[in-house]
C-alpha cells in the first residue's frame, strides 16, 4: 500500500504492473503521479517546478516503456491526512476489533504493495493549502497557495488537469466526489481554473462546463452567486446535468444515467457532508457515493474517479481527534469499494491513495491531577465545575433568562443551548428568535460544536463566534443576545442591527443576572482519586475458617467494611469488591508487593457474637487496651 502519499520518482519493476490494453505514452500522466501496481497506491506527488520534473518523468517512462494504461483509475485524496491521522485510525481500529487489546489494524490501503512519500510545499509556502497541492496532484505543476490550476504569480495561464486529458483525449468518463463542498479547493482542482479558490460561483460554473459525467458531495458554497445570476443548480441543469438533492433519488439512479450531480441530502455546517461519526443510521457516506460512481461511470472505454475525504482536514483544524479517526476509517471503507471493483477487473484497475497535505496531528492536552486539588489543563488551573451542559443550563435558568434577555446562547463542548428554541424556553413563553448558533443542530434548542481549546471546550475563540447568523424575517433590530458558557466565566451582550449583523454592547444589569445565576450554581473544581480493589481468598481466610462466611456477612450487613478507616462501597455480586475515596483513607495506608499488586488495609467491624457465628478465630481476639499504640492515646 501507499500509506499516505505516493511514489516520487523511484523505479517500478515491469513485472509489478499487470494491465491490459495497448501501449501508450504516459508522460502526461506521470507528471501528475507515480505508478504503482494494479492494486498499488500512488500519490500524486507534486512535480518539481523545474525541468527536473520532466527529466524524472521521462526516466520513469523509459524504465517502464512497456507499461500499459489502466482502464479504470481511482484516485483517493485524504485532505489533511498524514501519518499521525492514519496511525491513530489504525490504533483505534485495532483496539476496537480486538476487544481492547493494545494492537493496530490494517486499513484497506495500508496493505497495498507500494508505498512512497512526497513533499507538499507549493510555490509560496512550506505550509500549503488544498488549492495549490491539489493543483500539483491534478496537473503536475506547482502554484501559489489559494490558486487553482493557474500559473503562479501572474495567474494568467491555466493548467490542463489529468481528468480533463483523460476525458478529452481518451474518452474516459470522469467522476469527482467529496465529503466537503463540491466547489471546494480539492475537487475544484480537477475541473476548474481560478486565480482564487474563493471564486466559488465561477468554480460552480466551470463544474457545469466540464462535461464530467458524475459529481457528488456537499452543496455549492455560493450557490446563488451575486443573486442576479442563475444559481449553480440551474447552471448545471442547463448544461445537461440531472441535479439530485435527495438520497432516495440518488439511490434510484442506474447505469446509463445522463450526466449527474448529487448534492447530499443531509448536510452539516458549511453545507458539507456530516462527519462519519455524526452520520445518522442509513445516511449515505463516502463509500456509498463511490459505489454509486462506479455504477454510473462503468463503461467500455474506462473511467477516472477522484474521491476526496475532505473533513479529515476540518477535524484536525478543530482538534477533533475522534472525527478525524472516523473519517479516515470511512475513507478506508471507500477504498475497499474500489478494491472490490479491482478484484473483478484485476488487470485493468489502478488505485491510488494519497493526501494533498497534512493538517497536523490533533492537539494533545496535558492534564496534571493531584488528589484534592483542582486539575491543571495545559498549564492553567481549573477553578469551577460547570452547572451542567448548555442545554441543562437553560433548563435550570429559563425563567431568569426570560426576564433578562431576548436570546441566550450557552456555549458548551457537550451540548450548546439556544434559549428561545429550547423546550424550557417554550415553557416560559418563548418562540424562536431567528438567531442561529455556530454549531450543528441536534434537537430543538440543542447544538453540537467542534471540540477545541476555545470557550467551553469548543473551537469558538470569542463570544461573537457563537452567533452564526440572524434571520431578520423573524428577528428585529435592537434585540439582545447574551452569549455565556456553563461556568459563567464568559459573558458578552450583543444587539441585533437592522442589517442582521450583531454589535457587542456593554453588559446590562439584567444580563449580568443570568451570568451570576450560572456562577452561583457551580461548584469548585477538585480531583478525586478512587481506589478499586477486592479481597482474595487468603485475605478472607485470615478472618474466619470459611472465607465465604465473611463475604456473606459483609453483603448481609452483619460486618461493616472499611478501608484504612474510610467507608467503602461494596459492589453487588460475588466476592468482596469495593471502591473507596483515597482522600478519606489514613495516610500511608497503601503499599505494594512484587506480585505485582497494591495492598490496602481492610477492616471488618462486627459484634463478637456475629464473629463467632461466622467461624471467626476467637482464640486470637485481643482487647484494644492490649495494644501499646492505644495506651499512647
Amino acid at each position: 500500500m501507499i500509506k499516505n502519499k505516493g511514489l516520487r520518482s523511484g523505479r517500478i519493476k515491469r513485472e509489478d504492473i499487470a494491465m491490459k490494453n495497448e501501449k501508450i505514452s504516459r508522460r502526461s500522466f506521470l507528471k501528475a503521479s507515480a505508478v504503482a501496481s494494479a492494486l498499488g497506491v500512488m500519490a500524486a506527488a507534486p512535480a518539481a517546478h523545474a525541468a527536473g520534473a520532466e527529466e524524472a518523468a521521462a526516466q520513469i517512462e523509459e524504465e517502464n516503456c512497456l507499461l500499459k494504461k489502466p482502464k479504470y483509475i481511482f484516485l483517493f485524496i485524504g485532505d489533511g491526512m498524514g501519518t499521525a491521522q492514519i496511525q491513530s485510525a489504525r490504533f483505534y481500529k485495532g483496539i476496537v476489533d480486538n476487544n481492547g487489546a493494545v494492537t493496530e489494524a490494517d486499513l484497506s490501503f495500508t496493505s497495498f504493495p507500494h508505498v512512497g512519500s512526497v513533499t507538499t510545499y507549493d510555490s509560496t509556502s512550506f505550509c500549503p493549502d488544498s488549492a495549490s497541492t491539489a493543483t500539483s496532484i491534478a496537473t503536475g505543476h506547482k502554484t501559489e497557495s489559494g490558486v487553482i490550476n493557474m500559473c503562479p504569480w501572474t495567474r494568467d495561464v491555466p493548467y490542463e488537469t489529468i481528468a480533463e486529458k483523460l476525458h478529452a483525449q481518451k474518452g474516459y468518463k470522469v467522476g469527482v466526489v467529496s465529503t466537503v463542498n463540491i466547489d471546494h479547493a480539492t475537487p475544484a482542482a480537477f475541473y476548474a481554473h481560478q486565480n482564487s479558490r474563493r471564486n466559488y460561483y465561477e468554480i460552480g460554473v466551470e463544474l457545469a462546463n466540464s462535461g464530467f459525467e458524475y459529481f457528488a458531495g456537499g452543496e455549492f458554497q455560493k450557490v446563488n452567486g451575486s443573486g442576479n445570476v442563475p444559481n449553480n443548480h440551474e447552471v448545471a441543469a442547463q448544461a445537461g446535468y440531472n441535479v439530485v438533492t435527495t438520497q432516495a433519488a440518488a439511490a434510484a439512479l442506474t447505469a446509463g444515467a445522463d450526466k449527474t450531480l448529487i448534492i447530499a441530502e443531509d448536510l452539516a455546517d458549511g453545507k458539507a457532508m456530516n462527519y462519519a461519526m455524526d452520520a445518522a443510521g442509513g445516511e449515505w457516506q463516502l463509500t456509498d457515493y463511490v459505489k454509486k460512481g462506479i455504477e454510473l461511470l462503468d463503461n467500455r472505454k474506462g473511467f477516472f474517479l477522484m474521491t476526496e475525504s475532505g473533513k479529515i482536514d476540518w477535524a484536525c483544524h478543530a482538534n477533533d481527534a475522534a472525527a478525524s479517526i472516523h473519517d479516515v476509517l470511512e475513507m478506508s471503507n471507500a477504498v475497499q469499494a474500489a478494491v472490490d471493483f479491482y478484484n473483478a477487473h484485476p488487470n485493468e484497475t489502478l488505485i491510488l491513495v494519497t493526501a494533498d497535505h497534512e493538517t497536523g496531528k490533533p492537539k494533545m492536552i496535558k492534564i496534571v491531577c493531584q488528589q484534592g486539588v483542582a486539575p491543571i489543563i495545559n498549564g492553567t488551573q481549573e477553578t469551577t465545575m460547570r452547572i451542567g451542559c448548555g442545554s441543562a443550563t437553560i433548563g435550570l435558568l429559563a425563567d431568569v433568562m426570560k426576564e433578562c434577555v431576548d436570546e441566550c446562547i450557552v456555549i458548551d463542548h457537550h451540548v450548546t443551548g439556544l434559549f428561545s428554541e429550547h423546550l424550557a424556553g417554550k415553557e416560559v413563553g418563548m418562540t424562536w428568535s431567528g438567531v442561529v448558533p455556530n454549531a450543528t443542530k441536534s434537537t430543538v434548542g440543542r447544538y453540537f460544536g467542534g471540540h477545541g481549546d476555545g470557550i467551553g471546550g469548543t473551537v469558538l475563540q470569542t463570544p461573537r463566534d457563537a452567533i452564526k447568523s440572524v434571520d431578520m424575517s423573524i428577528a428585529h433590530a435592537g434585540m439582545t443576545i447574551l452569549v455565556t458558557n456553563t461556568t459563567g466565566e464568559v459573558g458578552a451582550l450583543f444587539e441585533v442591527q437592522a442589517d442582521g449583523d450583531v454589535k457587542e454592547i456593554p453588559m446590562s444589569e439584567k444580563a449580568q443576572r443570568v451570568v451570576d445565576a450560572i456562577k452561583s450554581n457551580c461548584q469548585g473544581s477538585n480531583t478525586s482519586v478512587m481506589y478499586c480493589g477486592g479481597t482474595g481468598g487468603s485475605a478472607r481466610g485470615g478472618v474466619c475458617h470459611h472465607p465465604i462466611a465473611i463475604t456473606e456477612a459483609v453483603h448481609a450487613g452483619k460486618a461493616h467494611l472499611t478501608i484504612g478507616g474510610a467507608p467503602a462501597y461494596v459492589y453487588p455480586g460475588g466476592g468482596i469488591n469495593f471502591i473507596v475515596d483515597t482522600a478519606k483513607v489514613v495516610n500511608h495506608a497503601f503499599t505494594w508487593v512484587p506480585t505485582p499488586a497494591t495492598v490496602a488495609p481492610v477492616e471488618y467491624t462486627m459484634t463478637k457474637e456475629d464473629y463467632e457465628k461466622i467461624g471467626g478465630h476467637m482464640n486470637h481476639i485481643k482487647n484494644v487496651e492490649d495494644f501499646p499504640e492505644y495506651q499512647k492515646h
